[in-house]
C-alpha cells in the first residue's frame, strides 16, 4: 500500500474529528470547554497539521481510544 501524503492524512483526520464531534453532540464552540480555542479547533477540522499531543487530547475529550480516532484513515 502506498503511503499517504501528509495533507491527505490531515484532511481525512479533520473530517473524522468532525464526524466524531457531531456524533457526540458537540459544537465547535463546545470544544472551548475542553481547552481548544474555536479557531484552533476549526483548523483541525479543516485538515491543518497538528501535533501528536493534540491528537492525544482529542482522544481524551471524545472519550475514545486512539484506534477509534484513526479508524478508516
Amino acid at each position: 500500500m502506498k503511503p499517504q501524503q501528509p495533507t491527505t492524512f490531515f484532511t481525512k483526520f479533520g473530517k473524522r474529528c468532525k464526524e466524531i464531534r457531531l456524533k457526540k453532540g458537540l459544537t465547535q464552540e463546545d470544544m472551548a470547554d475542553h481547552g481548544f480555542s474555536t479557531r484552533f479547533y476549526q483548523r483541525i477540522e479543516a485538515g491543518k497539521p497538528i501535533h501528536f499531543k493534540t491528537v492525544l487530547k482529542l482522544s481524551q475529550v471524545f472519550s475514545i481510544p486512539l484506534s477509534e480516532l484513526f479508524k478508516g484513515l
